[in-house]
């Protein structure tokens, strides 16, 4: 809700096939059917390590000017960054005192 639209196509969450978000964040998330949630690793780029869970029922777009949160394990983008407003997919990332 922090991006500019949340699509859910299949009708999974909600009988609105579409929604404007908030604007905050230039990203729009597309639904889907299939929920994964996985325990992972991260990286801020401020460097700090920490452990969480991601929760992904669909995928988001994401544009310039944001920037990855994090960067998981295995290296890919997490989540997004304009000025002091943070989206992101990791759970728990936020609790982490070094953040």
């Amino acid at each position: 809700m922090l991006g500019r639209t949340v699509h859910d196509p299949l009708g999974v969450e909600s009988d609105a096939r579409s929604a404007s978000g908030l604007g905050l964040l230039p990203v729009d998330t597309t639904m889907s059917a299939e929920k994964r949630t996985v325990v992972t690793t991260a990286r801020t780029r401020g460097g700090v390590h920490f452990t969480g869970y991601e929760i992904h029922m669909g995928s988001t777009t994401v544009e310039p000017p944001a920037e990855p949160f994090a960067r998981g394990g295995d290296g890919h983008a997490d989540g997004a960054c304009v000025g002091n407003v943070i989206g992101t997919y990791l759970h728990g990332a936020l609790e982490h005192p070094d953040r």
